[in-house]
């Protein structure tokens, strides 16, 4: 007779731990069934051993194990090692979840199942994919795991089971939470590989990946751009002015006295009220013999009635620029900005301010003006008749330079 009949699982066991099996033969897979005894339908254990050398049998039949007829294929099962044949009992104490590993059958499942514990808050979580003779899947060692996801894989919903360390200090070998095992502790798994016992004893030996953490913080280099050389600057684009008629007059807020306008301007002085005469502004410019006057009502005031002269228009979408009213400008544009930035304070200035700054004004397609260049001295000295008279005479009438 080639088999051995042990009479209880514990005696199984008690011989491997005595060394009466060598670890190189218990570490072998091993076929066995099991037989009834006064123990119970299914206590006794009955292995073949055929491939048991006669020292090894013999030192067995001494300890208390039975010669018997190996067991029939049909009825025998085999286990990856001698301890696999012992099966798990249920814990007395309640389960520790410190540090679960879930067993998923499926990659995809696995990632859900991982992006929730993480949302429920675990503090712990990292993924391998594994494969076995009973499939591949994906295993998740969480610490601070939700227990409600513990207990669905407890009651096998699915494709999840869950598992506990066989030993605490290890990672290789994990026996399903809630069941005990005593001799597990000194089961050792191969590098690179997991060994997941359930409670029914069947044992699982699967390869796995390396261990990558789900939270580990990380470090993306984005790939270089292609740098693309700026074009050249091109050349400026010039807009002639272009005039047409208007179709709505706007209200004239600039005059051009481009003939006689020294005595316009001494009209003016004596035929209007203090009230118009200080909302209005003036520049001469020209020969003294000709002057060219420029009248402008200034911001605020209300424009007189009726003033000699060429009256303009501003052209609010250019800034200061003026236009003969009734004409519009058809030109293709830009609306200009209505504000630069001084450079020296940094605050926003008027451009009307910085163009009077510059010392000019625009005025219509072909007129610029220049500042004063001393008129009032020039007249006087000629001795003109209508000459301008002096400064603070004007500012007696009311009149201010601009």
């Amino acid at each position: 007779m080639d088999g051995l009949r042990f009479g209880s699982e514990a005696a199984l066991a008690v011989a491997i731990k005595a060394g009466l099996v060598p670890s190189a033969v218990a570490r072998r897979p091993i076929r066995f069934a099991r037989a009834p005894s006064e123990l119970g339908p299914d206590a006794a254990v009955v292995i073949d051993a055929t491939d048991v050398t006669g020292g090894i049998r013999a030192a067995l039949i001494q300890a208390g194990a039975q010669r018997a007829p190996r067991p029939r294929p049909d009825a025998a099962r085999e286990a990856p090692f001698w301890l696999a044949i012992v099966r798990p009992t249920r814990a007395k104490d309640p389960p520790a979840l410190e540090v679960v590993l879930f067993r998923v059958g499926s990659a995809s499942s696995g990632l859900e199942l991982a992006a929730t514990l993480l949302g429920l808050g675990a503090e712990r979580l990292e993924l391998a994919s594994f494969t076995s003779a009973r499939g591949e899947g994906m295993l998740l060692v969480a610490a601070g795991a939700s227990c409600y996801h513990v207990e669905r894989a407890l009651e096998r919903l699915g494709d999840t089971s869950v598992f506990a360390r066989v030993d605490p200090r290890r990672d290789d070998v994990w026996l399903e939470l809630g069941w005990s095992h005593p001799d597990l502790s000194a089961l050792r798994a191969p590098d690179g590989q997991v060994v997941l016992v359930d409670r029914e004893g069947t044992v699982e030996v699967a390869a796995r990946s390396a261990f990558g953490d789900a939270q580990a913080q990380l470090e993306l280099e984005v790939e270089r751009a292609p740098v693309v050389a700026p074009a050249p600057p091109s050349s400026k684009l010039v807009v002639p002015l272009r005039l047409i008629r208007g179709v709505r007059e706007r209200a004239p807020q600039l005059w051009v006295l481009r003939s006689d306008g020294a005595r316009a301007l001494d009209r003016l002085a004596e035929s209007a009220s203090e009230h118009v005469l200080t909302g209005i502004g003036f520049l001469v410019s020209g020969e003294p013999a000709a002057p060219t006057v420029v009248l402008r009502s200034l911001p605020g005031a209300p424009p007189p009635l009726v003033i000699e002269g060429e009256p303009y228009a501003p052209l609010p979408e250019l800034g200061d620029v003026y236009v003969p009213v009734g004409r519009v400008d058809s030109s293709p544009r830009r609306a200009a900005p209505a504000a630069t930035r001084d450079r020296r304070t940094g605050r926003s200035r008027p451009l009307a301010d910085r163009a009077r700054r510059a010392g000019r004004r625009r005025v219509g397609a072909d007129l610029r003006l220049q500042p004063a260049v001393g008129l009032d001295r020039d007249r006087r000295e000629q001795g003109r008749p209508g000459a301008v008279g002096p400064e603070r005479e004007l500012r007696a009438r009311g009149l201010r330079r601009q």
